[in-house]
């Protein structure tokens, strides 16, 4: 189901893979990392959580550079391609547009082409590649995100919200009271995220996202 996912994600992105050259894992991207020590004022996001997804990408190491005078086709060294299925030993594509062919597998682009099934030409000069761990989001990513809405004596205040990709979801915004006391350090637990407050006071909150 992850590699059908990605597969889709990527494809949308005019991405044209394969499941066997993903190698995909998901992740979860805390923002601050866990374990640092910060401050926020009142408005400012305390903790945002999502989804990640890591793959291999191809990256050429030099400027590949092929095509025709009519229709010359250029990839710069360190944009990132992806394998798609082929006859030859390997292939790589940049989204919706050059694809480098390496035919004897030895670690170098042979032809270019200017998408995943048009003709392609023998390039030259040969382009050495190498392979890249990266990470993107799903555009319809679920975000989770904690702001600091506050604080009085006894009493924090948050606010927790969700967001699909840029767009709020009104229905899961939700306004939170936390019971706190005047000894600090003390850990509180938010939505599954647990926080250790340092200090409260009129400069905002001192915190670290705890393991």
């Amino acid at each position: 189901m992850l590699i059908r996912s990605l597969l889709l994600f990527l494809v949308m992105l005019g991405c044209p893979v394969h499941a066997q050259a993903l190698d995909p894992q998901i992740n979860f991207l805390h923002i601050p990392a866990t374990g640092k020590t910060q401050t926020v004022s009142v408005g400012t996001v305390v903790h945002e959580y999502s989804r990640t997804y890591t793959f291999t990408a191809t990256v050429p190491d030099i400027q590949m550079k092929g095509g025709q005078w009519l229709i010359p086709l250029l990839v710069e060294a360190g944009t990132p391609m992806y394998p798609v299925e082929t006859k030859s030993k390997f292939k790589a594509c940049i989204s919706q547009g050059p694809c480098g062919l390496d035919d004897d597998g030895d670690g170098t682009f042979d032809r270019m082409a200017q998408d995943d099934v048009a003709m392609a030409l023998k390039l030259k000069t040969k382009v050495p590649y190498h392979t890249q761990r990266m990470t993107v989001e799903k555009p319809e990513n679920l975000r989770q995100i904690v702001v600091y809405s506050g604080a009085t004596k006894g009493t924090l205040r948050l606010t927790y919200r969700e967001f699909i990709g840029d767009m709020a979801r009104p229905a899961f915004t939700e306004d939170l009271t936390i019971p706190i006391t005047e000894r600090f350090p003390q850990d509180i637990a938010v939505k599954q995220v647990r926080l250790r407050i340092h200090s409260i006071d009129g400069l905002g909150m001192s915190y670290e996202v705890l393991p």
